[in-house]
């Protein structure tokens, strides 16, 4: 009887393993599909859990990890969506929070703090569309001088003209 339930065990861990290779399998297709030619070799996924990325982490250090959202209305004190992703950064995120903020409460918020991590081109137009005030801090210059070459900005159209 013993040897039977294990035997059954060790099969269905087997099955189980040859499944998650299989997704593994998939998700390392997909994300080389997705990653500049010079870099498909570099590509990785978790074969415990292929779902997930490499993330860096506030210590400096990089393991698979998942981005957990967590979007509060201040004023009641309530959780309003709790959401986890795949993405390393949280810059996708903004837009569906405010969209669930919407759903679930029937208005959308006058004013949303968040941190730097949410500050993006396409988020302070999306806010600003909505008429929802997006109170977030300035980027780092580097990375400023980075988005205003991505964007082919005139670098003297800069923070420099909004610093007082």
């Amino acid at each position: 009887m013993q040897d039977e339930r294990q035997a059954a065990a060790q099969k269905r861990a087997g099955r189980e393993r040859v499944e998650r290779l299989e997704r593994a399998l998939e998700e390392i297709q997909k994300r080389r599909s997705e990653t500049p030619a010079s870099r498909r070799e570099q590509v990785r996924v978790s074969t415990s859990e292929p779902e997930v990325r490499k993330m860096k982490h506030a210590d400096g250090s990089w393991s698979p990890s998942h981005n957990v959202q967590v979007t509060t209305d201040a004023k009641e004190k309530v959780i309003v969506r709790i959401d986890v992703t795949a993405d390393a950064n949280d810059t996708q995120q903004l837009l569906p929070a405010m969209a669930a903020v919407l759903d679930r409460l029937g208005e959308k918020p006058g004013c949303v703090m968040a941190d730097g991590g949410y500050v993006s081109r396409d988020n302070v137009e999306g806010m600003a569309q909505q008429g929802i005030e997006l109170v977030a801090p300035v980027p780092s210059p580097a990375r400023e001088a980075g988005a205003v070459a991505r964007n082919k900005i005139d670098p003297e159209f800069g923070r420099s003209k909004f610093v007082g």
